[in-house]
């Protein structure tokens, strides 16, 4: 029933800030999982945050390439998490949530790209009433909120095909067979997506230097 789910605690520098309670960060994750589920023990909850978000972040990110959607997707996945309830995993926690936020960052997505479109629409009716034939079809120039690092951008470039192996292989330090699991995929289509996708990936010598 819904009227059983707590309100999800807020995911802030205070959420996982200072040290865990011994007891809870000795737990392994299945167990600290359990604990959460069973009790919503917000010690623990505090305790998954803190594992997690990193690698919750950088599964975002691999998916959209998009530093303020990625944390959008990292808050939602966590909500999430706090409705979930599931008795028993058949996976580790860890390949659990990769699919949870993974899901969560494809929905996001079509969310974003259909307000997108919509916002789009709206403006240019606006502007038909306004500007002539010309000034209808004139280029609205793309400019970043923010400057990004050359490695960010350049995986913000790839496709999610190559970018969420490289981000897994590379920042998480996954082996190329752990990460076919998580994506699906044997452990030489990972080895040829990341192929693919490293040169383009990696900064110019004249962007290193």
């Amino acid at each position: 029933m819904a009227d059983d789910v707590r309100d999800p605690m807020p995911i802030t520098s205070d959420t996982v800030a200072g040290p865990s309670q011994p007891a809870v960060a000795a737990l392994e994750d299945a167990a600290l999982v359990e604990r959460y589920w069973r009790a919503r023990s917000q010690e623990a909850f505090a305790e998954i945050v803190r594992r997690y978000q990193d690698f919750a972040f950088r599964t975002a990110f691999a998916c959209c390439g998009k530093q303020e959607l990625a944390e959008d997707i990292v808050q939602e996945a966590f909500v999430q998490l706090t409705r979930s309830k599931v008795e028993t995993l058949n996976v580790s926690f860890r390949a659990w949530f990769f699919g949870l936020v993974s899901n969560v960052a494809r929905h996001q997505m079509r969310t974003e790209r259909r307000t997108a479109l919509r916002t789009r629409s709206r403006r240019y009716q606006l502007e038909a009433q306004d500007m002539n034939a010309a000034r209808q079809h004139e280029a609205q120039p793309l400019v970043d909120r923010e400057t990004r690092s050359s490695i960010t951008e350049a995986l913000g470039k790839l496709d999610e095909v190559h970018r969420v192996p490289l981000v897994l292989h590379y920042i998480e330090g996954l082996p190329q067979g752990e990460v076919g699991k998580l994506v699906g995929v044997s452990q030489s289509m990972v080895a040829r997506r990341i192929a693919q996708g490293l040169l383009p990936a990696l900064p110019s010598p004249s962007q290193v230097l």
